[in-house]
């Protein structure tokens, strides 16, 4: 198996509105670099918006492995030979305060194509793979008669304040098969030619890609003139350039492969976004007969709710782990 092709998550922002609001408000770019400056940046711009939320984001199963090791801990241990969850509660809690409250609050709401919210102008910003640069809209359509063209800039991914800079990363592979010498060599001289620098590079980045040979980064305007110009051109040059500042910088985090990872990965990944998805609908439910929506959130931003999501996570990811079946 060869990497034929790597993504990694960026920040996706809509520049024309964010500078409005920053004209206004005289909000801090650099606050974007981390996970707490944009919770702080979106509770800022829902005042000023009038209830507007500011991020989406597209993938929360990299947020919460990645997240979990920005913070300095590897939340699968090996103890005794076999696999452990461990996600100390303070880390756990930290995660809680810059995405579950976002979204409890109105600051954030993620769907699965946050492209959508820039184009209809309910969003400012969302966190997507670089492979998907090239949906990045070019206008925000208002009504059938009304848009506006705006301009993205692209961010390296967020990280907590004084904590490692790790991104994530994703991508294609090719497999090769046992099979008879003559078709075992075809394959072979394949992947070898594919993987070559200069045309590995012409397909990653021609499909919004990064390329994984080392050479091909040697010049950013060499991996740039790659870009189709039936992409949105200036947004997927941007994550090009975003991608290639982060590789650079940063570190890349690779997951650990161990027996039940993908299930553990899995229930991981999806425990905090299903969370917020069933309190968000019980705080509607709640709101419509008749209960006050400031007592109401202020039962789900509770110490009690926290602990509680926080035991049962903890609890499932150990059934996981040793093999054995859990109830949703």
């Amino acid at each position: 198996m060869l990497p034929i092709a790597k993504s990694t998550e960026l920040l996706f922002v809509n520049e024309t509105e964010y500078s409005r609001f920053a004209r206004a408000t005289g909000a801090d770019p650099a606050e974007l670099s981390t996970w707490e400056g944009l919770a702080k940046t979106a509770e800022a711009y829902d005042q000023w918006s009038g209830g507007k939320p500011f991020l989406g984001m597209n993938s929360y199963n990299d947020f919460a492995l990645l997240s979990a090791v920005q913070l300095g801990r590897e939340p699968y241990r090996t103890e005794n030979g076999r696999v452990v969850f461990d996600y100390p509660q303070e880390a756990a809690k930290r995660v809680w305060d810059v995405y579950y409250v976002p979204h409890l609050m109105g600051w954030y709401r993620s769907e699965t194509f946050n492209q959508d919210g820039i184009k209809s102008g309910n969003l400012v910003a969302y966190i997507g793979s670089s492979a998907g640069a090239g949906y990045f809209p070019e206008d925000v359509i208002v009504s059938g008669a009304e848009s506006y063209p705006i301009e993205c800039t692209v961010r390296t991914y967020p990280t907590f304040e004084g904590r490692e800079e790790l991104m994530t990363q994703r991508g294609a592979n090719l497999c090769g098969f046992a099979s008879d010498e003559a078709h075992e060599f075809a394959a072979a001289e394949f992947m070898k030619w594919f993987t070559d620098p200069e045309q590995n590079a012409a397909f990653a980045v021609s499909t919004g890609y990064i390329p994984v040979e080392r050479e091909a980064f040697s010049s950013l305007p060499e991996l740039l003139k790659y870009v189709r110009p039936e992409d949105n051109n200036l947004a997927v040059e941007k994550s090009v350039a975003a991608a290639f500042e982060a590789m650079e910088s940063k570190e890349f985090y690779v997951k650990r492969s161990f027996e039940n990872s993908y299930s553990a990965n899995q229930l991981f990944g999806d425990s905090l976004s299903q969370k917020v998805n069933l309190d968000l609908e019980e705080l509607r439910l709640r709101v419509e007969s008749g209960e006050k929506e400031e007592a109401v959130l202020a039962d789900f931003l509770g110490e009690e709710n926290f602990r509680s999501w926080y035991a049962g996570l903890t609890a499932k990811m150990s059934e996981v782990l040793a093999g054995e079946e859990h109830e949703e």
